[in-house]
């Protein structure tokens, strides 16, 4: 789809990219030669995350501190993206948060948090970099779903009916982006399975934890540079005619 990638080192923002599968995916992209600016609610963990990047021979490794919910912030980071480099070429909307409760026990608020993180953090920072991304004729977006958005939430109790339907609705954004920004951009998703995190390590103990793990068909929980393998596919030149699409990794524990 659309033109080859412009001659130049190019440029990857991920959010939620100070740990976790965010800080792995700054880290393929980093190697694969992108300039990365990891943005996180948490500003420290985000320039920790750069700093080991340019550690690494990243040259060009930036933290912003963001809640991802504001738009205005979005743009500015975008906007100070564009005055240093003059190009965005990729965005992995991957900032998340977990949302054990039950459905009757959410408040308005609870639900506006999971809703606002998830589904219009990923508008904000889509919005933020489209017109560049077409300007210049080329584009990735990969938003991080979940296989909650599938089956609707199930163990460990991270993901219940307001995590699921946010994450839902980040594979209809990825769908519409892929008709309305082609062929320019392309717009995927990537839905995670169970994912052995520091936030979700305690989950995999005791007995509870082994039976869960020994259900995968893979035989293993997944690592953060699982996603962040899919992530860097999808934002490669190799996936140019892939758009649209919501690719589960999740070792085979849930396949539709």
């Amino acid at each position: 789809m659309g033109m080859a990638r412009p001659a130049g080192d190019p440029v990857a923002i991920v959010t939620g990219g100070g740990r976790g599968i965010g800080q792995a995916i700054g880290r393929a992209l980093a190697a694969d030669g992108f300039r990365v600016a990891l943005v996180d609610l948490n500003g420290q963990a985000a320039e920790a995350a750069a700093q080991e990047l340019r550690a690494n021979g990243a040259v060009d490794a930036l933290a912003y501190q963001a809640d991802v919910r504001e738009y205005a912030r979005a743009q500015e980071v975008v906007a100070d993206l564009l005055a240093r480099f003059g190009r965005v070429d990729a965005l992995v909307n991957n900032a998340g948060i977990a949302s054990p409760k039950p459905f009757t026990e959410l408040t308005e608020a609870d639900w506006d948090l999971i809703v606002g993180v998830h589904l219009k953090g990923s508008f904000n920072w889509s919005h933020a970099v489209a017109p560049s991304m077409l300007a210049a004729g080329w584009g990735r977006i990969v938003c991080i779903s979940s296989m909650n958005a599938k089956h609707g939430g199930a163990f460990p109790a991270l993901s219940k009916t307001a995590y699921a339907a946010a994450k839902a609705g980040m594979l209809g954004l990825i769908r519409g982006l892929a008709r309305d920004l082609a062929p320019a951009v392309t717009a995927n998703a990537i839905c995670p399975g169970l994912i052995e995190t520091e936030l979700s390590a305690a989950m995999w103990e005791g007995e509870k934890g082994a039976a869960v793990v020994a259900a995968i068909p893979a035989g293993r929980l997944g690592r953060p540079g699982d996603i962040a393998d899919a992530a860097a596919f999808l934002i490669s030149e190799r996936a140019s005619y892939i758009t649209g699409e919501a690719l589960d990794v999740n070792g085979g524990v849930y396949i539709d």
